[in-house]
């Protein structure tokens, strides 16, 4: 009896909530989705774009750890003798190949992303 009447009162509760704020609470809700799922999604997205330039010197390798890490050694050590010039030269140079890299990353997976995050969206939707 007990457990009947408290239905009850949470039934009128419920029914007494303005309309306006249980549409704001799911608008908040998917902004928030949208949100952390797009966040999600772009550090995925650059971890991925960081991790080619390790993948070039693994390549450069031919898949030896030995010869990796001399690979390393001799850019760092030709950058660290480099004068500012020609350091800033290859800073550019560097990050224009990961901008490049990035932008072929997100229009080559974006729209995956979009379709997932549709239909994420609408089976919270269809849930509530």
């Amino acid at each position: 009896m007990r457990a009947r009447l408290n239905d009850m009162a949470d039934k009128r509760h419920a029914d007494t909530l303005p309309v306006d704020w249980v549409r704001v609470r799911q608008l908040a809700q998917d902004a928030a989705y949208v949100a952390l799922s797009t966040l999600m999604w772009a550090g995925g997205v650059v971890l991925g774009v960081l991790g080619c330039g390790m993948l070039v010197f693994l390549l450069l390798s031919g898949g030896n750890m030995e010869g990796f890490f001399f690979h390393i050694d001799n850019l760092a050590s030709r950058y660290v003798e480099a004068d500012a010039a020609r350091r800033a030269a290859f800073n550019d140079l560097v990050m224009q190949g990961f901008m490049v890299l990035l932008a072929a990353a997100v229009v080559l997976r974006g729209p995956a992303f979009v379709r997932r995050l549709r239909a994420g969206l609408a089976r919270r939707g269809d849930a509530a």
